[in-house]
């Protein structure tokens, strides 16, 4: 999933990413500490569910939505 996400967002989003953690294996460690808690796993399920299945929701990772669907999308997950 994190090589999916690095490989199809955009250069500038990946660079803010890179510089505040220091590097990219920084990054990855603290990305997969992150989706590891209880938390982000019920919000995945959540994310797979609306998607129809983890293929669908990988498939929308390699090919990333527009900005304000994506805030409408952040909007539903600040609600669970």
């Amino acid at each position: 999933m994190f090589q999916a996400m690095t490989e199809h967002m955009p250069e500038e989003i990946k660079q803010k990413a890179i510089d505040e953690f220091g590097g990219l294996n920084q990054w990855h460690e603290h990305y997969i500490q992150a989706i590891s808690s209880d938390d982000m796993q019920k919000r995945y399920r959540k994310m797979v569910e609306w998607f129809g299945g983890k293929e669908q929701y990988l498939a929308t990772v390699k090919n990333p939505i527009s900005k304000e669907v994506a805030a409408s999308y952040q909007k539903r997950m600040d609600v669970i």
